[in-house]
């Protein structure tokens, strides 16, 4: 029975005897230099976590000081600053016109956005292009067509006027 176990080509056959390579004492040796490799790295990786969450806290953006900001939040941020100039012209446009304080002004054009459910920016473009079509003022029927549309254009753009709620 041994002789067709030995000639059968898918038995392995183990046999005692000396081990090549490192020795117990020797794998236990590089098992306890790894480990104090590894709380060094470890802790230099803490220090280093540290020392970073200290710069964090203490920076602070300045002039020559680059932020990485991604890129939805720098598409909005851009977007913000194209028609931030629009929006504040449209508050200027209804604190003449309304004589109001500018939180007034915003509060206003807030509430005709929602009420026409229209963006903020669209309608201040609309009221800042409108007032850009009046002619300068003049005397005669120039200047009384003016005040006409002054007057309608407050009404439509401002809605009950600063601080007061429309229908």
């Amino acid at each position: 029975m041994k002789e067709r176990d030995v000639a059968d080509p898918d038995t392995v056959v183990l046999v005692p005897g000396p081990v090549a390579g490192p020795s117990f004492g020797d794998l236990q040796h590089r098992l306890a230099a790894v480990r104090s490799e590894a709380a060094a790295v470890r802790d230099r990786a803490m220090q280093l976590r540290q020392a970073l969450g200290e710069a964090i806290r203490g920076w602070r953006p300045g002039p020559g000081r680059l932020v990485l900001v991604p890129r939805p939040e720098y598409d909005q941020m851009v977007a913000r600053l194209q028609t931030m100039p629009v929006i504040e012209q449209a508050k200027g446009i209804i604190m003449v016109q309304s004589r109001c304080t500018e939180a007034e002004a915003f509060q206003t054009l807030r509430q005709v956005s929602q009420r026409t459910n229209m963006p903020v920016r669209e309608l201040a473009a609309q009221i800042v292009a409108k007032t850009a079509q009046v002619p300068p003022r003049g005397s005669g029927r120039a200047h009384a067509a003016t005040r006409s549309r002054e007057h309608a254009g407050r009404s439509v753009r401002a809605g009950a006027g600063c601080g007061e709620t429309g229908p």
